[in-house]
């Protein structure tokens, strides 16, 4: 009876995840906010704009020879984790950072077939950034070296100053999965019984001997 029980707590289980991730759906933000299952935090500094404006629908932070910053809380999901920039400037340059450390791109994580939302083009890999070789300088990284245990922090950094780069983080605002916590076995449930007789045992002898 005990172990039909433990099977109907995990089918109850594994259908709640089941439906918590097919709620899921990829965000694109620009600013701090709640978004799922996510608060994503977008700090303004120096040359950093949160919520600058929409561009075809895309919401963006505006970067010009600065940092913007964005924290996730919980960590986000490194499946669908992905970055869009939009009126990169030719010669201008977008560096990344994941989780506080240097993430070089590679020119395969560069998107310019899946880019919403405007045509995507005059982007290239240089020195693992991001370069824009055309104007405007439309794309998106796919971060396919993401921490699996998921992303904390992302900073995109500008140099060049010619104008600034609309910039959006996009992410699958499900929970990052958790390994269950392991369930005996069989063969340690009938150890963690023959230890509890044994104590049991024990303790009423010590009883009687009094």
């Amino acid at each position: 009876m005990f172990f039909k029980q433990i099977r109907s707590i995990s089918s109850i289980v594994a259908i709640f995840v089941i439906s918590t991730q097919a709620g899921a759906a990829i965000q694109c933000v620009n600013s701090s906010g709640t978004y799922g299952s996510v608060t994503v935090t977008v700090p303004s500094a120096s040359g950093c704009t949160p919520n600058a404006g929409t561009f075809g629908g895309i919401p963006y932070a505006l970067v010009d020879s600065g940092s913007c910053s964005f924290g996730f809380s919980p960590a986000a999901s490194a499946t669908g984790f992905y970055f869009v920039g939009v009126g990169q400037n030719v010669g201008e340059t977008l560096s990344f950072s994941l989780n506080g450390t240097a993430y070089p791109i590679t020119s395969s994580e560069i998107d310019l077939v899946s880019t919403p939302p405007t045509t995507p083009g005059g982007l290239a890999e240089s020195g693992g950034n991001l370069i824009a070789t055309g104007s405007p300088g439309n794309g998106r990284v796919n971060f396919l070296s993401a921490p699996s245990g998921g992303v904390t922090n992302l900073t995109v950094t500008q140099t060049g100053g010619l104008g600034g780069t609309g910039i959006a983080v996009c992410f699958d605002d499900a929970p990052v999965a958790v390994s269950p916590a392991p369930i005996p076995t069989l063969g340690e449930w009938a150890m963690i019984f023959m230890a509890s007789l044994m104590a049991m045992f024990g303790i009423r002898r010590m009883r009687r001997s009094k």
